[in-house]
C-alpha cells in the first residue's frame, strides 16, 4: 500500500507537521504571508536581502542569510530575475546578467504517468480508502524478479477511471486503472523567465519523452500494466480493457497512446543541481556557487530525480541541512 501523509484521517502537510502553534509562537520566527518575491538584492558575492511586493507595495526584507525554498520552478526563476543565470537566456528576458551561472534552470526532470490503462468492471467498485491510489509497485521492467539496483518503472493501482484529457473513460465506480511510468527519465528540460518581472509567464519546456530510452522504457511499463490488468487474479473484477484497448499492440501504436495519455506526476526537480563540479549551481553544502550567504533547499538541487515521489526526499534534505547549517 501507499505511504501517505495522513494523521487521524486527515491529510498532514509539511506546514502542519513542522509549524504547529507552539513553533509559530517562537520569538525568533516571523511568518510573512502574501509577500511575493521579485528578486534577490545582491552586493558583490552576498545577498543583502530579498525584494518583495505585498498589497502592491514594494519593499526589501534584509537578511544575513537567504535560503530559497521556492521549488524546482520558482527557485531558478528567482535567481534568473536576480541576474544569476545564463547570459543569453537573461538577455532574451530583458535581465542584466550579474553572475554567469549557465546551469540555472537547466537539467529539469519530472516523472510522467500514463493516464491510463483503464478497465471496466463486472460489478460496482467501492469508494477508495486511500485517495484513489491504493498501491504502488516499483520494478525492473526487463526483469521483474531482480531485487538489486534502482527500479526503472512504476505501476499504480487506482480505484477509479483515470484518463488524460481527450480520452474517454467509464464513469466513476465502474472502472479501475493501472497507471504506469518511468522512474528515471533521461530526457532533460529547462526553465527560463519570460520577462524581468515576477508576473511574466515563465518558459517551461520539459522535453518529455525526448529520448528513445524513455519511450522504450515507457512501452515496457505499459506492457507490464496490461499484464497485471489482464491477470487471472482480477478476473472477478475485470470486464474489458477500455484504454488503450485491444487493437493497440504495435510499438508505434503504444508510443502514440503514451504520447496522448502521459501526464506529469508533479515531481519537477534538478533545475539548480548540486555537485562538486564548477558548473553545478549549488555546492554540496547547498550554497549557491559564487555567493557566500545564499542557499537553496528544495527539489531543484537534486542532480537526478529519485525513483519515487520526491516529497520525503525534500524533507530529508531540509532536515539534514537545518540540523547543522553551514556558516554564511
Amino acid at each position: 500500500p501507499n505511504s501517505l501523509n495522513i494523521r487521524a484521517g486527515k491529510r498532514l502537510s509539511v506546514a502542519d507537521a513542522y509549524l504547529p502553534p507552539e513553533v509559530m509562537a517562537r520569538p525568533n520566527l516571523a511568518l510573512l504571508t502574501a509577500h511575493e518575491v521579485e528578486h534577490l538584492v545582491l552586493e558583490g558575492q552576498r545577498a543583502r536581502g530579498v525584494a518583495v511586493v505585498c498589497d502592491g507595495a514594494s519593499m526589501t526584507i534584509s537578511a544575513d542569510r537567504v535560503v530559497l525554498c521556492a521549488g524546482a520552478v520558482s527557485s531558478p526563476l528567482i535567481l534568473m530575475r536576480s541576474g544569476i543565470g545564463d547570459p543569453d537566456t537573461l538577455k532574451r528576458a530583458g535581465i542584466r546578467c550579474l553572475a554567469d551561472r549557465r546551469d540555472v534552470g537547466r537539467n529539469l526532470q519530472d516523472h510522467l504517468l500514463a493516464l491510463g490503462n483503464v478497465y471496466s468492471t463486472k460489478k460496482s467498485l467501492p469508494p477508495s480508502r486511500l485517495q484513489h491510489s491504493e498501491s504502488l509497485m516499483y520494478l525492473h521492467g526487463s526483469d521483474p524478479t531482480r531485487s538489486t539496483g534502482g527500479p526503472d518503472i512504476v505501476l499504480a493501482c487506482v480505484v477509479a477511471p483515470s484518463a488524460a484529457g481527450g480520452l474517454n473513460a467509464p464513469s466513476y465506480g465502474s472502472a479501475f486503472t493501472i497507471l504506469c511510468g518511468v522512474t528515471h527519465p533521461t530526457s532533460r528540460g529547462h526553465i527560463a523567465p519570460g520577462g524581468p518581472g515576477r508576473n511574466d509567464a515563465p518558459i517551461i519546456d520539459p522535453h518529455y519523452l525526448e529520448t528513445e530510452h524513455d519511450r522504450a522504457v515507457f512501452r515496457t511499463a505499459l506492457k507490464a500494466a496490461r499484464m497485471i490488468g489482464h491477470h487471472a487474479a482480477l478476473d472477478e473484477w475485470r470486464d474489458a480493457e477500455v484504454l488503450p484497448g485491444s487493437p493497440v499492440q504495435s510499438d508505434d501504436d503504444l508510443d502514440a497512446f503514451i504520447a496522448s495519455a502521459a501526464s506529469t506526476h508533479h515531481h519537477p526537480a534538478g533545475t539548480c543541481r548540486m555537485g562538486g563540479d564548477a558548473d553545478a549551481v549549488v555546492d554540496p553544502d547547498l550554497r549557491l556557487n559564487g555567493f557566500d550567504n545564499i542557499f537553496i533547499l528544495d527539489a531543484s538541487v537534486m542532480p537526478t530525480i529519485p525513483s519515487g515521489p520526491i516529497n520525503a526526499a525534500i524533507v530529508a534534505i531540509a532536515e539534514t541541512w537545518a540540523s547543522a547549517p553551514p556558516r554564511a
